[in-house]
């Protein structure tokens, strides 16, 4: 009787566990994380370093590069969009978009926009419907020609345009900050009481 059920639980550790061989030999953890670069909206891609704890390290510096990381070890694999699109879609759908920045230009001396700078604030406009729970900043700029004062008050009047500009285009007000900066932040840089349209300016954040 002893070689009978000696025979029946070796039969059952075979049912059991398979190729395993009754865990004679371990079966090594799946990866703990996995980290997939993706491209950016305009399809550029940057670097990433994983390094693991042991010292290992992968360099992911092409689109759907991953890296599969546990406690010891990190090893890079390629994924696809295809992959990326039918295991996280839905995650990734869930993920709001990035802040984006805006620059309008306005009229020398004044808060009034440039015709040209339509086109930008109805990006913005655009922009901040397609957002749930969109948040709006708005920072005023002048360049550095007259008084630092007046130049002061002049980017506090442009910042107030563009919000009353996006109120009056159903922006809830309570979702928009506003701040200046007279002359003090010039892009580009000049010398002296120099007057560049690229500082006559207002920045606006969507995020």
């Amino acid at each position: 009787m002893c070689p009978k059920r000696a025979g029946c639980a070796l039969a059952l550790c075979l049912l059991v566990l398979g190729l395993a061989a009754c865990a004679s030999k371990p079966v090594a953890p799946p990866p703990s994380e996995r980290i997939i670069l993706l491209p950016g909206a305009d399809g550029k891609v940057g670097e990433l370093i994983v390094t693991a704890n042991k010292g290992d390290e992968v360099r992911l510096n092409q689109a759907y590069g991953s890296a599969l990381v546990d406690a010891n070890r990190v090893q890079f694999q390629q994924a696809s969009a295809a992959e990326v699109t039918e295991r996280y879609g839905a995650a990734l759908a869930a993920v709001p978009p990035g802040a984006k920045s805006y620059v309008l230009y306005f009229v020398f001396d004044k808060a009034t926009l440039l015709p040209s700078a339509q086109v930008t604030f109805n990006a913005v406009l655009d922009d901040y419907n397609k957002r749930p729970a969109a948040e709006v900043i708005i920072i005023g700029h002048t360049d550095k020609a007259g008084d630092s004062k007046y130049n002061e008050e002049l980017s506090q009047r442009r910042a107030s345009a563009v919000r009353s500009m996006l109120v009056s285009k159903g922006v809830a007000a309570d979702k928009i900050q506003t701040a200046w900066r007279g002359d003090r932040e010039p892009l580009p840089e000049t010398a002296g009481k120099i007057s560049d349209p690229r500082n006559r300016r207002v920045e606006v954040k969507v995020r």
